[in-house]
């Protein structure tokens, strides 16, 4: 069966047809029709996942239109009346459950039973998938011409460092805003609302000498492409550099003040045309044949029964871990942006 691929970039659109090989079901029986992800997924988790389902699903003809989270969510708003897809693939956090709850379906997969207790699905509206700890991302060689190393925020603050750090407009997406809000957190020691915790984020705008990358991709591309000597990021998008063998080129680090491991996930777009295969799609990407698939790669199952067989990945019992409140971060996404917006105005 065909999959269509259209990515947009700067208004342009592009499309290619790619096919999947491998099936689970004969071709002339099993769920058929059409299927429209919005995908903010990386090329890695995409391909894997997508790819499977394709095979297990092989008369269903998938869609896929690629951007930013942002960007993907301010398309469904604008479709509302008339969605022209089906399912948001990726970037997708508990919070969006609940600022953007008309959005979705409320659709509760079998599979979710399956999840630990702290990665079901809290209302029905947002599937978790996968968790994913917050990094930075450091460029080697342009670390060794600053002549420090970089293990902490604190660092990030660093005189040297000045106009060549890489953080996401947590306007613009949803990796982005958990970078925003997991340093609120871990530099307000738990509290987001603390002096210190904006102090240091004040601190970080007057660092960042007026550049702010326009989504997290951006981001860790330009410390790879060595155009920033450090960047925000999420350990999935970080390690998949590591997978593709770039370990001379790069390396992850977590933060030695600790950081967070969101959950990140999957939304059926409410009332969609698509509707059981969409709810296909959700029960595949937690079902055990894709947690699997998810363990051994760059991400971290949702489901923590799978352990990650890649040896770059970092014991999570050593990582200093805060725990955000979600309905905290949700609620409050508006007045957290509006107060960053305030202090970026106030030096750029």
């Amino acid at each position: 069966m065909r999959r269509t691929l259209i990515a947009f970039a700067v208004m342009a659109v592009f499309a290619v047809s790619l096919f999947a090989g491998g099936s689970n079901e004969s071709a002339s029986s099993g769920p058929s029709g059409n299927l429209v992800l919005y995908s903010s997924a990386n090329d890695e988790e995409y391909y894997m996942i997508v790819d499977a389902f394709q095979a297990k699903y092989p008369n269903i003809d998938i869609q896929v239109v690629q951007g930013g989270t942002g960007e993907l969510l301010a398309r469904e708003l604008a479709e509302a009346e008339n969605p022209q897809a089906d399912v948001q693939f990726g970037g997708l956090s508990y919070s969006h459950s609940v600022t953007h709850a008309d959005l979705w379906e409320e659709y509760v997969s079998p599979n979710n039973e399956k999840l630990p207790e702290a990665f079901k699905s809290a209302n029905g509206k947002v599937t978790l998938k996968s968790l994913n700890l917050q990094v930075l991302l450091v460029n080697k060689a342009l670390e060794e011409e600053t002549g420090i190393t970089i293990t902490s925020l604190e660092d990030i603050l660093r005189p040297e460092l000045k106009g060549k750090i890489s953080f996401a407009d947590p306007n613009l997406g949803s990796t982005a805003y958990k970078w925003l809000t997991t340093l609120l957190y871990v530099e307000g020691n738990g509290d987001p609302e603390s002096e210190e915790a904006w102090g240091y984020v004040e601190k970080l705008i007057q660092n960042l000498d007026g550049k702010l990358a326009n989504s997290t991709g951006t981001a860790h591309r330009s410390v790879k492409d060595g155009e920033y000597v450090v960047g925000f990021t999420s350990e999935s998008n970080a390690n998949s550099y590591l997978a593709e063998g770039f370990g001379d080129v790069v390396r992850v680090v977590i933060p030695t003040e600790g950081t967070t491991a969101p959950s990140y996930g999957v939304a059926i777009i409410k009332n969609c045309k698509n509707l059981e295969n969409a709810k296909l799609f959700i029960d595949f990407i937690i079902s055990d044949e894709a947690q699997a698939i998810y363990a051994d790669s760059s991400f971290r199952p949702a489901n923590t029964e799978f352990k990650n067989t890649r040896d770059y990945f970092i014991d999570i019992s050593t990582v200093k871990l805060f725990a955000e409140d979600n309905d905290y971060v949700s609620e409050n996404q508006q007045a957290i942006l509006d107060k960053f917006n305030n202090l970026w105005a106030k030096y750029n």
